[in-house]
């Protein structure tokens, strides 16, 4: 692929993406128009974790698939992977872009209100991180 083409399908994806997350967007949103995290937060408060957990459970749904896609393209081939799977590859794909940015805009608003995320290197649930936002760049640090 050409850098071109490259730039011309990240141009199109674009436009698909925002149609996707205005559409798929008001079921998550449900009732509150202007909280496009309420999905997440409220399946955090049901299952008694944080919103976090929940965004990211909706995001490894989207990689097994795309795992499951890749490894059977190298027994059976692109089409037949395609095929086998409940729905096309590239909405898995552009789904999880979408998972991406509403990680990152979760991520921005926890950073916001100086919460602590939980660290996932580390099981036991006692140990969490803190974002650090004196400096540009958000820091992890644990807290003892």
């Amino acid at each position: 692929m050409t850098h071109k083409a490259l730039e011309t399908m990240i141009d199109r994806l674009h436009g698909e993406l925002k149609t996707l997350r205005d559409t798929k967007g008001k079921e998550y949103r449900n009732t509150d128009e202007d909280e496009v995290l309420m999905n997440f937060k409220r399946g955090g408060e049901r299952i008694g974790d944080e919103a976090i957990t929940v965004l990211s459970i909706f995001m490894l749904k989207h990689i097994d698939s795309i795992c499951d896609f890749i490894k059977t393209t190298k027994t059976k081939g692109i089409v037949s992977a395609n095929k086998l799977s409940s729905e096309p590859i590239e909405g898995r794909i552009k789904d999880l872009i979408n998972y991406l940015y509403l990680l990152n805009g979760l991520i921005t608003e926890m950073s916001d209100n100086d919460t602590a995320l939980p660290c996932p290197a580390i099981k036991d649930s006692k140990n969490w991180v803190t974002i650090n936002k004196d400096s540009k760049n958000i820091r992890l640090t644990p807290i003892n």
